[in-house]
């Protein structure tokens, strides 16, 4: 059920070997998938308890134990097919839309990609601190919020799914109709894709529709990651030393004042479209 499709710019291209593409990662999916692969291994290997880094709204409320904000989204289980695929997934659709996210202050940058990712997991922990949808893991919803943001963003692109060659924009449909017919739970799948679509309404939509930007990247992630794609300084030097990094300049590409063309395909259409993704503890 994976979609291939060729990797971005040379990044993810495993042609190096395997230390050559994971530091070819762009920098938040490779800490995100070193994360997450980590905790499948402590888990698989009885290594580490899940219960402790699940999300449980008593324990951060009474115990602070504040690390239950981003363990869930680390978590998908133990070593398994579904989790080979789950972690596919992440890395492919992850590093394509760091690459280029919806500019909403950074430059369509890392800083960007941070913000989207902060707001998918805002949601997700309020819907279930809330009780409206309980959940203790939400790596899968994360994933497919990233997926159906890429699919918008990059909607024309080529994939193929089971040797079917399909669009970009198809593809959280197809993920969830997989779902259903092979019997598994489409929730997770769908909220993930709800929440993507969430943010794809108030970064492109409204802008378009009513002339303001409701999402703005904090300017502490710019600060932090720079403008563009984040590139780390040669050295590693500290807090003072700036890395090369390449990008546009700060800002939305096309102001609200005057909503034009801001996809990566040079087109904005007129409307908005719902696509698919996202999982509750023990389930694929």
């Amino acid at each position: 059920m994976v979609a291939a499709a060729r990797p971005v710019g040379g990044v993810g291209d495993m042609g190096g070997g395997l230390e050559d593409w994971f530091k070819s990662l762009p920098v938040i999916t490779r800490y995100w998938f070193a994360a997450t692969f980590l905790m499948t291994c402590g888990i698989s290997f009885n290594v580490i308890d899940p219960m402790v880094y699940v999300f449980n709204y008593d324990k951060l409320k009474h115990g602070f134990e504040v690390w239950r904000l981003v363990t869930p989204f680390c978590i998908i289980g133990k070593f398994s097919f579904p989790t080979a695929i789950s972690l596919y997934m992440m890395v492919q659709y992850s590093q394509r839309h760091e690459m280029s996210p919806y500019n909403t202050g950074g430059g369509s940058g890392t800083a960007d990609y941070a913000t989207t990712l902060l707001f998918g997991m805002t949601v997700m922990l309020l819907l279930s601190g809330s009780g409206f949808y309980p959940l203790v893991i939400m790596c899968q919803e994360l994933v497919y919020m990233t997926l159906y943001l890429w699919s918008k963003r990059d909607a024309t692109s080529d994939v193929s799914v089971y040797g079917f060659n399909m669009k970009a924009k198809n593809l959280p449909f197809v993920y969830v109709g997989v779902t259903v017919v092979m019997g598994n739970d489409p929730m997770p799948q769908i909220l993930g894709i709800a929440t993507g679509h969430l943010y794809y309404f108030l970064v492109e939509v409204v802008p378009a529709m009513y002339g303001t930007d409701l999402i703005h990247t904090p300017s502490f992630l710019v600060d932090y990651f720079g403008p563009g794609q984040y590139v780390a300084a040669a050295g590693g030097g500290g807090n003072n030393t700036v890395g090369n990094n390449t990008f546009q300049a700060p800002g939305r590409v096309n102001p609200p004042a005057n909503p034009g063309n801001t996809g990566a395909s040079g087109s904005r259409g007129g409307g908005y479209s719902w696509g698919g993704g996202g999982q509750r503890l023990g389930s694929n």
